[in-house]
């Protein structure tokens, strides 16, 4: 089973984040784990090279999935790409922690 998840909702009140993992809900309190800068992917600034899989900034497209710019080819970024992204580029970040969280859980439910 290939390991994906988004962020399903947000509890501001007591720093609850759920996240979907291969659709099963799992949640983070980002305040007792102290992850306090953990970011979420931009909707429609956050890109994938697909060519090097690294996350880019494109401004300004915002009814497209994939993007051709100078003959290399993007698709949005999800959340699981965005921190898979800083989980190589930067492992002590906070959403560095959070991949490899989700990811252990993921190895976990699947025992």
């Amino acid at each position: 089973m290939e390991f994906t998840y988004n962020i399903k909702s947000f509890d501001n009140d007591i720093s609850d984040m759920t996240f979907m993992v291969n659709n099963k809900p799992f949640i983070i309190n980002l305040k007792s784990e102290h992850l306090l800068r953990y970011s979420s992917v931009h909707p429609t600034d956050h890109w994938v090279d697909i060519k090097l899989q690294d996350v880019v900034i494109i401004k300004g497209i915002h009814n497209r999935l994939f993007t051709k710019i100078d003959n290399e080819l993007y698709r949005k970024a999800s959340q699981f790409d965005y921190d898979r992204w800083e989980n190589k580029t930067t492992p002590t970040s906070d959403n560095a922690k959070v991949y490899r969280k989700l990811m252990k859980y993921s190895q976990d439910s699947l025992i």
